[in-house]
């Protein structure tokens, strides 16, 4: 069902990384969202349904213009920045009190839906990159497997973290899974590192050969 000498392969790695840091980081804290805002802050669940409209419908609307992001910018790089920039839009979202109302969130849902269109758009792409010819499924489903297992971890972390403690508990998820994303950003991002000098490393040595 899965070949594991694709986990030898830096992109298959960044990709199945990126996946992860996705459902266990945006994902989670989205999903806990709109109960959060109903319950403590009294937002009605329109105004609730809104918020989280504004994270996604950004994310689908950045995701069908990220075809003109150039060609220079590979893939993993796309994943790299695309987390990064989630991450960011998470640590916007801390913060919140009872004094705060549902406009608040409103510049940190917009800087995730950017970015999670740009994550978005490259998650499927890189899968299918990232493994050898003929393998793309297989690419494809350990990339889907590893956001779903993300999602299912990181929504029960966010549920625990969230539900002690109020305000504080949805701070200090918001913090976590922002964390995760930045983390999940830096391990993609260093594997493009590895990647790129291993290559420019060859090409020395084959050029020196000749």
């Amino acid at each position: 069902m899965l070949d594991p000498a694709l986990f030898r392969r830096k992109p298959f790695v960044g990709a199945t990384t990126a996946a992860l840091a996705t459902g266990a980081g945006i994902i989670a804290l989205m999903s806990y969202l709109p109960g959060f805002v109903v319950v403590a802050l009294d937002i009605s669940a329109l105004h609730a349904a809104f918020l989280l409209l504004l994270w996604s419908g950004t994310s689908v609307a950045t995701a069908l213009l990220a075809r003109r992001i150039p060609p220079t910018v590979t893939g993993q790089v796309q994943l790299a920045i695309g987390l990064l920039g989630v991450g960011v839009g998470q640590y916007m979202l801390f913060g919140i009190d009872d004094s705060s109302t549902w406009t608040r969130f409103v510049p940190g849902l917009l800087v995730a839906g950017v970015a999670s269109g740009v994550l978005n758009a490259a998650l499927g792409r890189e899968a299918v990159a990232s493994v050898p010819a003929g393998r793309g499924g297989m690419g494809s489903g350990a990339n889907n497997t590893a956001r779903y297992v993300g999602s299912a971890v990181g929504v029960t972390v966010v549920a625990v973290i969230a539900s002690r403690s109020g305000f504080d508990g949805w701070n200090h998820a918001a913090l976590v899974t922002a964390t995760v994303s930045v983390l999940g950003a830096a391990v993609v991002f260093l594997l493009q590192r590895m990647r790129v000098g291993q290559g420019e490393s060859a090409s020395v040595t084959t050029t020196s050969a000749r």
